[in-house]
């Protein structure tokens, strides 16, 4: 199994921490975010990983090398202008067969074998991994109807939405839809479905935490040290001996269609 990660970007909002290091080599507890998500694709049997890269990208070549400590072959490609969060894909070579796509700062304990498998199955050329975000409406929101009576006063309610995790399973075909312009992620799945093509969503209930800002990555940095046995090996090792992985819990598949 192979994966393709975006791993090019500033992190500007994590300054002053992203003025020495890309983002993705900021640590959670003792491992850079990148090195946690490798050594899960390790875990799960992917073999073959790309890593795009851009700002500050020696730092990341030269921390993880070609990859075989990992249990894994790495190579990279290198932006020498930004290509958005799809563009990067026009880079890579040899993608023939259904691979992971993601960015490198997320935290999950994703099943990244049972995602691969729930694409393969599919005749979708996209998957999305979906995570419910629960907003949170810091006012009272009063309803009216057409005549401006008040029909309802709802204390500053709370409310579900389905959020794309930066985390796709892309087959060869929808790689036909990057062209030579910078491209990101939404454009791509627009593009297929006003060409009717399908494109599925996986709704992961476990774990996912985005690290885009300081309070979001001292989050991120206490759940994985909280709870380590989630998201690397002691955890897959755990299950397989208790038989069929009895703590995890399954995501729940849908499916779009273009036109």
């Amino acid at each position: 199994m192979r994966a393709v990660i975006v791993a090019g970007g500033k992190g500007v909002r994590l300054h002053p921490l992203t003025k020495v290091l890309p983002k993705p080599l900021i640590p959670l507890s003792d491992l850079p975010i990148l090195e946690i998500i490798l050594r899960q694709l390790s875990d799960f049997g992917y073999t073959h990983v790309t890593l795009s890269l851009g700002y500050r990208g020696s730092f990341i070549y030269h921390y993880f090398g070609d990859g075989d400590w990992l249990g894994l072959k790495i190579d990279y490609t290198y932006e020498d202008e930004p290509l958005g969060t799809a563009g990067p894909l026009r880079l890579v070579k040899n993608l023939d067969e259904p691979f992971l796509f993601m960015n490198a700062d997320v935290l999950t304990d994703l099943d990244f074998r049972h995602f691969y498998q729930i694409h393969t199955k599919s005749d979708a050329l996209a998957t999305i991994m979906l995570y419910n975000h629960e907003l949170n409406v810091g006012f009272g929101i009063i309803e009216t109807d057409e005549a401006g009576h008040v029909t309802g006063y709802k204390e500053k309610p709370k409310q579900l939405y389905p959020i794309s995790s930066g985390i796709y399973m892309l087959s060869r075909g929808a790689v036909a839809y990057v062209k030579d312009k910078p491209l990101d992620m939404p454009d791509l799945i627009m593009s297929l479905l006003l060409d009717g093509q399908s494109v599925q969503s996986y709704f992961h209930q476990g774990i996912w935490m985005d690290i885009g800002t300081l309070p979001q990555l001292q989050e991120a940095g206490k759940v994985f040290e909280e709870n380590r046995s989630m998201f690397l090996q002691e955890k897959i090792l755990k299950q397989t001996s208790n038989g069929a992985g009895s703590a995890r819990v399954d995501g729940k598949v849908s499916k779009w269609i273009g036109k």
